[in-house]
């Protein structure tokens, strides 16, 4: 555009994208940024399967992992079965580091020397990605892109998707991922219900205690898209028959859960369990992310009889959220070992925040009610930040054998990070 007058060209003001149009890009690059700060990886014995299987499948060993084991004792992250080594955990968490570690061979990396930080990218994208397809979930839920994204970067920074799922190889970072897009599916409906399938089936074969997830929302889809219930379950079977191929060959019998479940894990006394994963010191969901005292009205506006028009969806993710809570209730060791927060919990984070917002147009009509979530979601942000950037404080140094100090207030998980 020139000026009549004086032939020169008149700047062409842009105007500034619209948060509706960034929401999504930043639903995932914000928390893709933010985990690989410092690139700090924390990891354990239990991780240490995940880290290593794509090694033993680029050298052509499969799922044995012989060749990390010397003559001895076989450490508890593996187990010798039929001759081979096998992972005690479900195998799905280390098939999904497979496509990183290719590429860092393929760029000449010393894949062994390089696994913690090779995971570490991994674990970051996972949970990444579980934060956009949260996000994406929740502008069904919510009232605008922009409360869809407070809720979704609440989720990314104020749970244990911050403070475990992204630090390290764990089943959880591939467990949000995989729940946060049937979450999406149910939401959206149509043809993406059939992938809700595929999604849940996946979160289940990573983790098989998410069967407590995935029962309730499957009914949903029995009750409320019969019409794609069958595509649903059919590819909701394709991981379970990886799975009973994988327990048949390296486990002996398909019906095996393909992981070494200790006896005895679910004799646990329920009380002190319950009270121990929502409201420990060291280890309770509502103290390390008090944001989900906001779920708790929202499950139960859930539970109550619909009225026309209301979303069905939250009240079977309410449901969801109770059975697994009483099962880990009587998990005998309810703090998880050595770990950060609600470790054992982190898969009813993307379920709770989506408890939250669907309760939020009620809930923000009370007095006070922004204030107290603000309060609330800044202490989560920083118990996190703990999780992620100052874990470990020397709090799980013999907790297995102390348990007694899980319930201390001071010298806690809490007190020591803020000191260190």
């Amino acid at each position: 555009m020139s000026s009549a007058v004086t032939g020169t060209r008149l700047p062409v003001l842009r105007r500034p994208l619209a948060l509706d149009r960034l929401a999504p890009w930043i639903a995932l690059f914000l928390p893709l940024f933010i985990y690989n700060v410092g690139f700090r990886y924390v990891g354990s014995g239990d991780t240490a399967p995940a880290e290593l299987l794509p090694i033993a499948i680029l050298d052509g060993h499969g799922f044995d992992f012989r060749e990390f084991v010397s003559s001895g004792d076989i450490p508890y992250w593996f187990r010798l079965e039929r001759g081979r080594v096998l992972s005690s955990y479900p195998v799905l968490p280390g098939l999904m580091n497979v496509p990183v570690y290719a590429a860092a061979r393929l760029a000449g990396f010393d894949l062994l020397a390089h696994r913690r930080l090779l995971s570490l990218i991994t674990a970051s994208v996972t949970t990444a990605l579980s934060v956009y397809f949260l996000y994406l979930a929740l502008t069904y839920v919510c009232r605008s892109e922009k409360e869809a994204l407070l809720f979704a970067l609440a989720f990314a920074f104020g749970t244990t998707a911050w403070s475990i799922a992204s630090r390290g190889a764990w089943q959880h970072g591939p467990s949000l991922l995989f729940l946060s897009v049937a979450l999406w599916g149910l939401f959206r409906g149509g043809t993406t219900v059939p992938l809700a399938g595929l999604a849940l089936g996946l979160a289940v074969v990573n983790r098989p205690t998410n069967v407590l997830i995935a029962a309730p929302l499957a009914l949903y889809v029995l009750r409320y898209e019969r019409r794609r219930a069958l595509r649903f379950a059919g590819l909701a079977l394709l991981p379970a028959l990886f799975h009973l191929w994988y327990a048949k060959t390296y486990w002996g019998t398909p019906w095996s859960l393909a992981q070494k479940v200790p006896r005895g894990n679910f004799d646990g006394p329920f009380w002190t369990g319950l009270a121990g994963i929502l409201v420990s010191p060291s280890r309770g969901l509502f103290v390390f992310s008090p944001i989900f005292l906001f779920a708790i009205p929202g499950a139960i506006d859930a539970l109550a009889p619909a009225p026309p028009g209301r979303a069905r969806l939250p009240r079977y993710l309410a449901a969801g959220v109770a059975l697994t809570i009483l099962l880990y209730s009587r998990w005998s060791i309810w703090w998880g070992g050595h770990s950060f927060g609600y470790r054992l919990l982190t898969e009813l984070a993307p379920l709770s925040i989506v408890l939250v917002a669907a309760a939020w147009p009620s809930l923000e009509q009370i007095p006070g009610a922004r204030v107290l979530f603000g309060i609330c979601l800044a202490a989560s942000l920083y118990v996190h930040f703990l999780g992620a950037m100052i874990y470990p404080s020397g709090f799980d140094n013999d907790i297995d054998t102390q348990p007694a100090r899980l319930w201390s207030i001071r010298n806690s998980e809490f007190d020591l990070s803020t000191r260190k």
